[in-house]
């Protein structure tokens, strides 16, 4: 339907399965899996989580 979609990121592990279950992985599309921003992710800071989410998607905006 999108056929210029080049990059698929997730908000989570969870929102990856359900895609997955839902729409399934195309192929010429590159996924990948963000920090949860969720309170409940406590495993990391919010300094953490923005520095993930900073890493893996600015890297996409610079380059296209």
């Amino acid at each position: 339907i999108y056929p210029n979609i080049k990059y698929v990121l997730f908000s989570s592990k969870n929102a990856a399965a359900y895609y997955d279950k839902y729409a399934g992985r195309k192929q010429n599309i590159i996924y990948g899996i963000l920090s949860s921003p969720s309170g409940a992710n406590a495993t990391k800071t919010f300094e953490e989580k923005l520095n993930d989410w900073k890493e893996k998607i600015l890297p996409l905006l610079i380059n296209n």
